[in-house]
């Protein structure tokens, strides 16, 4: 029998399926991915949720790597014709959630790690998710690049671009695992994912990124 913590998550879980199952679009009213005011109202209206259970739950499951934000960005034109970038954040599940409640996929990537006891790092290496790990200390630094990549595949950018950012992201976490990464790849791969995040309007987000790199040495 589910505690009442994680029937509540699970109760989450749910609503966030059943809108991948019946999606008609990315984001609005039916789409993939909700902002966190029409999941609020609607899981008061099935299941009774307060906005602070629905809040916690969401937070808890965005940390386990069940359910992502993604962010969407426009450019609004002011009276005097600036153009203002305005975010707006969604929520839905990720494709590993998705893959456990389907009950699996042959499309589902084999953990790089497999065959690597990774107790046998006396807990320098810890759990960032499912199947993905980083030295601790990093894990904030790791889950914001997360964050990029999956603004950046959800942005207006071109596909050769969205593809060269998510495997310069994606090789960036991969050094975060090493005790020594190597500083110099390091820096190269910045330097295009953040250019990327630039045009994608994702400043504030990359400008974080910076800061933690910084933090490790890395210009």
């Amino acid at each position: 029998m589910l505690q009442e913590h994680d029937q509540k998550r699970q109760q989450v879980l749910d609503y966030f399926f059943e809108r991948a199952r019946n999606a008609r679009s990315m984001t609005g009213k039916f789409g993939l991915a909700v902002k966190v005011s029409q999941l609020k109202a609607d899981l008061k209206d099935l299941y009774g949720l307060s906005q602070a259970e629905v809040i916690t739950n969401l937070h808890y499951l965005i940390d386990r790597d069940w359910v992502e934000e993604i962010q969407e960005t426009k450019q609004v034109p002011t009276k005097s014709g600036i153009l203002i970038p305005s975010a707006t954040k969604y929520y839905r599940l990720t494709a590993e959630a998705l893959d456990k409640m389907q009950g699996g996929s042959v499309f589902r990537r084999e953990s790089p790690f497999a065959g690597i006891n990774i107790q046998a790092t006396s807990g320098n290496v810890i759990t960032v998710g499912n199947d993905n790990y980083v030295q601790a200390g990093r894990e904030d630094l790791y889950k914001k690049l997360s964050e990029l990549r999956a603004g950046i595949i959800d942005s207006s950018l071109g596909v050769d671009e969205k593809l060269a950012a998510v495997v310069d992201i994606t090789a960036l976490q991969d050094q975060l695992v090493k005790p020594a990464p190597d500083r110099t790849v390091m820096s190269r791969l910045w330097e295009t994912a953040e250019k990327a995040a630039t045009v994608a309007g994702l400043v504030q987000l990359a400008t974080t990124i910076h800061k933690g790199l910084t933090a490790l040495g890395i210009s």
